[in-house]
């Protein structure tokens, strides 16, 4: 009973969430697409951006593009919820239903991103029903023989496929917006101890650096190596101390992209 009720509140907050993008299509208001978890959240409220803000935390490239352009693919949290770990990841299941937020016929302000997805979350599948989602594999009770009795894990995006699919995503957006500004924000991986993670952090800065100017105007922000540390309240390798929110926000201030404005159609 408890998990039916957590299911329709997150249900509910998703249309409410889905009426507010309709109201604020409608009255023209400037507002912004954003695919950020936790470091790019963060560093948001530090930021003035008096505007509405529209997030997909756990958008993959991958899944974005797929599930913009096959509307059968998006998520369906109604059988991913028995299987989840916490709470917290339902919203996101719901706003990767909510794929409408990347194909709207009005202009965002600024499309702002971090590469936490493409770093971390794993892609799953519904072998029946065909549809996807992104989440990280501690997310979900993988101990549970259901889970794997319905759902096929694609893993993370292969470090060779990244830049195939930033491009897909990239070139999609352009489409879709024309030259709306980009705020890229790179995750740092300095307090995580796996290799196989900053390999990935790696790569994911090289592919950027590598393609952005294809997608000007594009705006890619780094933290300072030597202000990263652990977050106050936990241990958790991606969450940061304020410091490293307190640069990343300046220098997106500092860099003058928040002025920016693609062409008017």
């Amino acid at each position: 009973m408890k998990s039916r009720i957590r299911f329709l509140r997150s249900y509910v907050r998703y249309l409410l969430e889905a009426a507010r993008l309709k109201r604020l299509q409608m009255s023209g208001a400037p507002w912004i697409l954003s695919r950020t978890a936790c470091l790019g959240n963060d560093v948001f409220e530090r930021l003035p951006l008096p505007y509405d803000r529209f997030n997909m935390q756990k958008g993959r490239a991958d899944y974005i593009v797929k599930a913009s352009n096959e509307g059968s693919f998006a998520c369906k949290p109604f059988y991913v919820y028995p299987y989840l770990n916490l709470e917290d990841i339902l919203t996101f299941l719901f706003q990767q239903k909510n794929i409408r937020f990347f194909k709207q016929r009005s202009k965002p302000r600024f499309i702002y991103m971090d590469s936490y997805s493409e770093l971390t979350d794993q892609l799953f599948v519904h072998k029946t029903r065909g549809f996807g989602f992104c989440v990280n594999y501690s997310d979900l009770k993988v101990k549970e023989a259901g889970v794997w009795s319905e759902f096929q894990c694609l893993g993370l995006i292969p470090v060779a496929d990244l830049k195939r699919h930033y491009e897909s995503l990239f070139s999609y957006l352009r489409k879709t917006y024309g030259d709306v500004p980009i705020i890229f924000i790179q995750f740092p991986t300095k307090l995580d101890d796996r290799e196989k993670f900053k390999q990935r952090g790696e790569a994911i800065l090289k592919v950027i650096r590598e393609i952005k100017h294809n997608y000007a105007p594009f705006y890619e922000f780094q933290a300072e190596e030597a202000l990263i540390d652990f977050h106050k309240a936990d241990n958790f390798p991606y969450h940061f101390n304020d410091r490293t929110y307190d640069d990343l926000a300046e220098k997106i201030i500092a860099s003058g992209c928040l002025d920016k404005e693609g062409t008017k159609e």
